[in-house]
């Protein structure tokens, strides 16, 4: 008696291996283009999430594909649509630090903003010449504004229409302000 698969069954598990490592081969390009551009948008909570939700989606197209069949090209442009939606929905979605944490990530950008002057004996023009590359967020992202040639400056997160607030830095008060 012969063990093993016999040869009609050995090439359906060589051609569903081979049409499943191509699938998996394009659509794991997708997801880590994707992961690596989440990453550096929104850092790595968010990146985390989007992975998971990748993989589960991976493994659910992998579970319908177990009939032994090649996958169609059809599922592989529904899979790399799906991809590409949730990456999207992602990063609309996710955008960095509660609203509660934001005084937080400001107080480093703050740092920055001081040591700069330490250095300097002027405020910077913009956040990257004070040395900082603050995370995009929800809230429209930090905003900066150097006055009075340098001698003072405006902080701010958040804008009243999108997020029904603002969140300001008070240089003279040394003090965050929710303004809502």
């Amino acid at each position: 008696m012969k063990v093993g698969l016999s040869r009609d069954k050995r090439s359906g598990v060589r051609d569903f291996l081979a049409g499943l490592l191509g699938f998996v081969s394009w659509t794991w390009l997708v997801v880590i283009t994707m992961a690596l551009l989440l990453f550096l948008l929104s850092g790595v909570r968010h990146t985390v999430r989007y992975i998971g939700g990748a993989l589960g989606g991976g493994v659910a197209l992998m579970v319908l594909a177990r009939s032994g069949r090649r996958v169609p090209s059809r599922a592989t442009l529904c899979a790399a649509g799906a991809t590409v939606g949730l990456t999207l929905a992602e990063l609309s979605l996710a955008g960095g630090p509660a609203r509660d944490d934001l005084p937080t990530e400001g107080d480093g950008l703050v740092r920055d903003i001081e040591s700069f002057r330490a250095r300097s004996e002027r405020y910077p023009q913009s956040l990257l010449e004070a040395g900082s590359r603050p995370a995009w967020n929800s809230y429209g992202g930090w905003q900066y504004e150097s006055l009075q040639g340098g001698s003072s400056f405006h902080l701010w997160c958040g804008d009243y229409e999108r997020d029904n607030f603002v969140l300001y830095w008070y240089p003279e008060t040394g003090a965050w302000d929710w303004d809502t």
